[in-house]
């Protein structure tokens, strides 16, 4: 039906196992791996795509100026399983979640103490954790 798309048609994303940061495999300090994530796209009668995707990217993990850790998401790669319809699309969908989580995940504070700070801030990774060290200095 032309014009009316977003009034009849409706998509559906149920993520099957919850996104999970692992230790990196490619160029990444680590990986975040989202999957499986089940999409499913109707146009109101008829459905138009009902896919499984797994998704990779890179998750790079360092210091902002204000004592925070922050992430940013580097190559996305999509492993996708379309019953129906087109993985291009699953594809889209996917990336258009990438981009949905990567907000949340930008800065995290590290705890700050009253009477010291921490300068030369590093992460690291260790089995399970996120890591980071550093000198303590007296405020």
């Amino acid at each position: 039906k032309e014009g009316d798309w977003a009034d009849d048609n409706s998509i559906t994303v149920v993520p099957l196992l919850p996104p999970v940061v692992i230790p990196g495999t490619g160029a990444g300090m680590t990986d975040m791996q989202w999957g499986d994530v089940w999409i499913r796209v109707t146009d109101g009668e008829a459905v138009v795509l009902d896919a499984y995707v797994t998704i990779t990217a890179d998750l790079d993990i360092g210091v902002s100026g204000d004592e925070r850790l922050a992430t940013s998401v580097g190559s996305v790669t999509t492993y996708t399983d379309a019953l129906v319809g087109s993985p291009s699309l699953a594809e889209e969908i996917a990336a258009a979640l990438i981009d949905q989580a990567r907000a949340p995940m930008a800065e995290v504070a590290i705890p700050r103490m009253t009477t010291y700070t921490m300068d030369g801030i590093t992460p690291g990774i260790e089995p399970g954790f996120v890591t980071y060290s550093g000198s303590l200095l007296p405020r």
